[in-house]
């Protein structure tokens, strides 16, 4: 009788034929993530849960092979790809979005950063993430959508308020203009309390428009200022309790700011002097003055009942000087 020729029958151990198994495993793997034939290349939401699921399991050279794909489809600087043939990060980060796996994804990014062999790559990724967000939630069109979604459902309403919160300075032209607009009280509550909770990233756009709002408006500011608390709001608010033009409305309210944030209201202080001490604030680059100083550019705000709010972007090397000038020359027009 012919006899049947098995592993075991060679001499190969039950340890050993569970290595072989796993190796079979692992060579095909290997072979149909990294071998892909033509015309059968893997969707991007694939290769995102690829380069998590590897990460996950601590396989650093198929994750790094996934997240080196990834980045070959993301332009420059961000990834290897020409600018025009690339994704933009706004493209990468609704990418990531639309397949579900955001949160995963964010946290496989920063295990890779934690990783000697996928370190790189894992801080492209996190930045390249970071960066789209913060430019998705910056754009003009998804703020103003946001805004509208601030009278919606409480679901629409939360979502709302924290994408115009992760927008910060930039959502506030947008959310000013709301503001100023008559007539919608459900709104104006709403952006009002965005207001509060946006904190610093809204208080100098509303200080470099509070003289020049209308004087409904003023009061409104005012009281936003109030409850943000940074004295750096204390100039203007005293340019406004104090200006001849004033309405007694707008100037108690001022008044009420201050004493809330000072713990008194002094009918005597210089506004001149209050400006000179905010330049030299920015000049000694008081850290609570600066909001974005890891970010290239900073933004220097203006407003004009014509235009409404908008900024000038300054390098961040040169912000202080610029923002502490500026207050310099104002103080010196005052006295």
């Amino acid at each position: 009788m012919q006899q049947r020729m098995t592993l075991a029958s060679l001499g190969f151990s039950a340890t050993n034929l569970r290595r072989l198994a796993m190796t079979a495993v692992i060579a095909g793997t290997t072979l149909s993530a990294l071998a892909q034939p033509a015309g059968s290349a893997k969707k991007d939401d694939e290769l995102l849960r690829d380069f998590i699921h590897y990460v996950r399991i601590d396989r650093p050279q198929l994750a790094g092979d996934f997240a080196k794909t990834l980045l070959d489809k993301l332009a420059k600087p961000y990834g290897n790809a020409e600018a025009d043939k690339g994704w933009t990060l706004e493209q990468f980060v609704r990418m990531v979005d639309a397949s579900g796996e955001a949160t995963r994804f964010e946290d496989a990014a920063v295990r890779a950063q934690r990783t000697g062999e996928l370190q790189d790559v894992g801080n492209r990724l996190v930045r390249a993430y970071q960066d789209g967000r913060r430019e998705v939630a910056r754009n003009a069109g998804e703020i103003t959508k946001a805004i509208t979604m601030l009278t919606g459902r409480q679901r629409e309403r939360l979502v709302a308020r924290d994408r115009l919160i992760a927008a910060g300075e930039y959502a506030m032209p947008q959310l000013l203009e709301a503001l100023v607009k008559p007539g919608n009280i459900v709104l104006h509550a709403e952006v009002r309390q965005v207001m509060v909770d946006m904190g610093r990233q809204s208080q100098a756009p509303l200080c470099a428009a509070l003289t020049q709002l209308k004087p409904a408006v003023q009061e409104v500011a005012a009281s936003i200022l109030a409850d943000i608390p940074y004295k750096s709001s204390l100039p203007y608010l005293y340019e406004l309790a104090l200006a001849k033009g004033t309405t007694p409305s707008a100037k108690s309210a001022a008044e009420r700011a201050i004493t809330k944030l000072d713990g008194t209201f002094t009918a005597e202080t210089s506004v001149s002097g209050l400006y000179t001490q905010l330049a030299d604030g920015y000049a000694r680059r008081q850290s609570s003055l600066f909001v974005y100083s890891s970010e290239p550019t900073q933004p220097l705000w203006n407003y004009s009942p014509e235009t409404g709010l908008f900024a000038t972007p300054v390098n961040s090397a040169l912000f202080a000087e610029a923002a502490s000038m500026r207050l310099a020359e104002k103080a010196l027009t005052m006295d």
